[in-house]
């Protein structure tokens, strides 16, 4: 570009800000027991304490959950209102495999994954089907093993763009997301998330509290919840992308 001498000020050009929002979501899980089976000794140990452990699990899976699948949504009876996750808001970088994902996928994926935002902040969350597709691309390369090698098998960590050599991008392995459906109709199981980790914020308005004593006065035992309200926060949605259909 070359500007004349004496011009005059030159075309504005600036970046384009989003005015793309979000909603708070309010997430609850409950339990409670009766005093009578709160008393009787049961296998593992008490009721009590074991169901708080395993609800706050559910209780954080789920708000994952949502940071990824999330609609955004509003209605006003109730009022209620859902968080959109980062399947609501990446829209210019979806790529599908359309199948069997392969070398030159990965690569074609991750050049335009890359091209934007912060290279040194990209993680790659992946369901189980395609880490096992990343996995097959050492094995392609196996080495004759020796009598007494009884291992076969190989998990990615990471994956480097061919195009736009370091950093390495993390892979992250979403185990849960393998009880989701596979296939090419866009089924959850069958998904990775590029996310630019410098491009995302997760917000809450009110932090995962625990509630006790959530009985009516006058029952028989204990009841407890807990509840958090969050949102995500995604910004340059250009810097994150989304792989779909992989089968295998």
């Amino acid at each position: 570009h070359s500007d004349a001498q004496a011009a005059t000020l030159p075309t504005i050009m600036m970046t384009q800000r989003t005015t793309n929002y979000n909603y708070t979501q309010i997430q609850r899980h409950s339990y409670g027991f009766a005093r009578t089976a709160m008393q009787t000794e049961w296998y593992g140990g008490p009721l009590l304490d074991k169901e708080r452990r395993k609800k706050l699990v559910e209780h954080k899976r789920d708000i994952e959950n949502t940071n990824f699948f999330g609609p955004r949504y509003y209605t006003a009876t109730g009022p209620q209102h859902t968080a959109g996750g980062l399947i609501e808001f990446i829209t210019t970088n979806i790529s599908s495999a359309a199948g069997a994902f392969d070398k030159a996928e990965l690569q074609t994926f991750l050049r335009t994954g890359l091209q934007y935002g912060n290279k040194g902040q990209k993680v790659l969350f992946v369901a189980p089907i395609i880490a096992a597709a990343l996995g097959q691309f050492l094995q392609d390369n196996w080495i004759r093993s020796g009598p007494d090698e009884t291992v076969f098998g190989a998990k990615i960590d990471g994956v480097i763009s061919s195009a736009y050599g370091g950093p390495e991008v993390p892979v992250v392995i979403k185990s849960d997301w393998n009880k989701y459906q596979t296939g090419t109709s866009n089924q959850y199981g069958s998904r990775a998330f590029l996310v630019d980790l410098g491009n995302v914020q997760y917000l809450e308005m009110q932090p995962t509290v625990q509630l006790r004593n959530r009985q009516d006065p006058s029952y028989d035992g204990v009841k407890e919840e807990y509840l958090t309200e969050h949102t995500l926060r995604v910004e340059i949605e250009k810097s994150h992308q989304l792989w779909t259909n992989v089968t295998s």
